[in-house]
């Protein structure tokens, strides 16, 4: 078995190897393919090295050489290629013991851990009221059906984590946008000189979730305390994109991969152990 084992080791240093010969003469979107490939049997070849690097020093290495025709001593080149897998094993190893022990010692020694905090109650300040108190007009205001009716146009995804409504409306009137998840909430600004809208909003502010919203829109009249009829409903589906997911789950992903190379390192170790008491040429 640790003959086969090293015959896979060495296997693999030739893949990389060549694969690094042909990154050097090509170009383009083939040089990217290669570099993609070559970042892969690195990889795969520093999971495969493991149990190598743990049994084997540095000063036994020994390589044969074609162009010499005989074996040769590879100390220098082995003992870098084994710190840096090692350490980069290691280093993994210890982030996700020192999280393992956070989310299950700390608590058993120090009680459940204070995620989130709620601060003491205090005066909201004198913009937060003016909203408050325009949002509440807003939303008490007598319906005047003479009022023209907004309209929601269209819904894009902004820069960063963001999302922008635009519509159509009366210029320079005030338009309210009601977008019903399963938290409502309401956005409000000018219409423009040319009879359109645009609003963003923010996901550190309320996040909007996957799934289906409700948008819909209606001009107020400050002045008089009145607002037009609600547009008819539009609806927008938010999809989470390859990145957003990814991004959600990287923790649990650096977990298990930690988890999943430490159970390989084992796995392969001892597979390498050797079956007989009696010596074994590599």
């Amino acid at each position: 078995m640790r003959t086969w084992w090293l015959n896979v080791v060495l296997r693999l240093t030739n893949l990389v190897y060549a694969r690094k010969q042909r990154v050097v003469i090509r170009s383009g979107t083939r040089a990217a393919f290669d570099v993609l490939a070559l970042v892969l049997l690195e990889a795969t070849l520093a999971v495969f090295s493991i149990p190598l690097y743990v049994g084997m020093r540095p000063a036994t290495a020994t390589a044969f050489f074609t162009e010499r025709g005989a074996f040769g001593e590879i100390e220098a080149d082995y003992r870098v290629r084994r710190v840096l897998t090692l350490t980069g094993v290691s280093v993994a190893l210890l982030v996700w013991v020192a999280k393992l022990a956070a989310i299950i010692v700390i608590p058993a020694w120090l009680g459940p851990l204070q995620l989130y905090t709620v601060s003491p109650l205090a005066p909201a300040d004198l913009q937060t009221q003016r909203t408050l108190a325009a949002a509440a007009d807003a939303e008490t205001a007598r319906v005047d059906r003479s009022l023209v009716v907004p309209s929601v146009t269209a819904v894009a995804r902004g820069r960063g984590d963001s999302y922008t409504f635009h519509g159509t409306g009366t210029p320079n009137a005030t338009v309210v946008l009601l977008v019903a998840s399963p938290q409502t909430f309401m956005l409000t600004d000018t219409v423009a000189a040319d009879g359109t809208w645009e609003m963003t909003h923010a996901q550190r502010d309320v996040r909007l979730e996957p799934g289906n919203h409700e948008l819909a829109a209606y001009h107020y009249d400050a002045g008089t305390r009145t607002r037009s009829a609600l547009s008819s409903p539009q609806y927008v589906k938010i999809v989470r994109g390859f990145a957003d997911a990814l991004l959600e789950r990287a923790d649990a992903i650096t977990n298990w991969t930690v988890v999943t190379i430490i159970l390989l390192g084992v796995f392969f170790t001892i597979l390498t152990v050797p079956t007989s008491s009696q010596p074994q040429r590599p």
